[in-house]
């Protein structure tokens, strides 16, 4: 008989129990209930709160909805009170666009424990480049892109299934070593955006095709020293055996010092032996630019600014110092006739024209400590004097 009783005793505590864990909709809960703003198909509508529930009843613009699925999301509290639980529902066959949306909560008998109401934005549009570009140029895959939408964040760049590079910048490049004659490369680069949305941009390129090179000047440069400056490029190359035809016969660039022809076709070959042909305008430079006039030869270390004067026929000066390694060598290049003083021990200023060549150097200028500016000054002073007098 005491054991029936006890029995019987611990069957109702445990129903005590039991029923007492159930939730009281009566209560005075301070329901915290948070959900994100924006969703995708890729992203679920994550649902926490501070409370338990049962089920949840979804409507979105007046109409219930049915979670294609229905997942666990990884819990930012403890249980008990005060804790956040969250629960992810996947929500799909939307359309793009601002939803307003309500959600009941019910505990474990049905009964409504709670309701929330807000707008959310389901978004299912990939964010895509708004320019691209591709270009083969001496075996260097160059890819190029912009994208306008605000909600892009990240492209990564891959070959079969392996990330080479990444970005998170709206403007970007990447760059690829290709080699030649290996068969079909394929690449992608895949844009996404703040809620998992992708696009993928395929890349291929046929490495075993050699194109010919291309001439991308209409006016040709050639200095003093028969140097071109033009805009070739090439799938493969970098370096061209260039010549002349104008019309009297094909010759070599150097022939053009000693031409008056200002109009030819251009022939480039690369070093496959791809040609092509272009009829292109040459500005030939014909002598050497003269020296600059510099204002003061000699300067102390504690002088500001070297300068020399204006030529309105030249741009460009170069600056050269002496190496011990490299002999004469250019340090800096101006556009301007005064340079921040760099305290080198002697420097020579040259004109360039625009076809690159360098004029003759100008005197040289000199740095000297300050206890000996006075005595070198009237040294040079006297020199100049002498060569006059000459």
């Amino acid at each position: 008989m005491f054991k029936l009783v006890s029995k019987i005793v611990l069957f109702s505590m445990l129903i005590i129990l039991l029923f007492g864990c159930q939730y009281d909709a009566d209560s005075d809960v301070n329901f915290q209930i948070e959900i994100p703003s924006k969703i995708s198909p890729n992203i679920p509508l994550v649902i926490k709160t501070n409370f338990q529930y049962e089920n949840v009843e979804i409507m979105l613009d007046g109409d219930e909805i049915s979670p294609s699925s229905f997942m666990n999301v990884e819990e930012t509290g403890e249980q008990g009170e005060g804790a956040i639980n969250s629960n992810g529902i996947y929500l799909k066959n939307l359309h793009d666009g601002v939803y307003k949306i309500n959600i009941r909560f019910f505990d474990r008998k049905d009964r409504i424990i709670t309701e929330f109401a807000t707008n959310i934005t389901f978004d299912l549009t990939p964010p895509k480049p708004s320019y691209f570009h591709q270009e083969l140029s001496a075996g260097d895959l160059n890819l190029e892109y912009k994208v306008d939408e605000e909600d892009f964040s990240m492209v990564c760049l891959y070959y079969n299934d392996t990330k080479l590079a990444s970005s998170n910048s709206f403007q970007d490049s990447f760059s690829i070593k290709l080699e030649k004659d290996s068969g079909i490369k394929s690449y992608i680069l895949q844009f996404k955006d703040d809620v998992e949305n992708t696009y993928n941009h395929t890349i291929e390129i046929n490495t075993d095709v050699d194109k010919p090179p291309v001439i991308n000047s209409d006016i040709v440069k050639v200095n003093l020293f028969s140097e071109i400056d033009t805009n070739i490029s090439d799938d493969w190359d970098d370096n061209f055996f260039v010549l002349i035809d104008d019309g009297n016969g094909v010759k070599y660039p150097s022939d053009l010092l000693l031409s008056q022809t200002t109009d030819a076709t251009m022939i480039v070959f690369d070093s496959y032996k791809n040609k092509t042909e272009k009829f292109v305008t040459f500005n030939v430079d014909k002598q050497i630019p003269t020296s600059p006039e510099i204002t003061t030869r000699l300067i102390s270390e504690d002088l500001d600014y070297i300068s020399w004067r204006y030529d309105p026929n030249y741009r460009n000066y170069i600056i050269e110092r002496y190496d011990e390694i490299f002999g004469w060598k250019k340090v800096f290049e101006e556009k301007n006739t005064f340079l921040k003083n760099p305290n080198y021990d002697i420097i020579f200023v040259r004109k360039v024209t625009k076809n690159g060549t360098y004029g003759l150097p100008s005197d040289p200028i000199i740095t000297l400590s300050e206890a000996f500016v006075p005595y070198a000054s009237g040294t040079i002073s006297k020199i100049d004097k002498d060569r006059k007098s000459v």
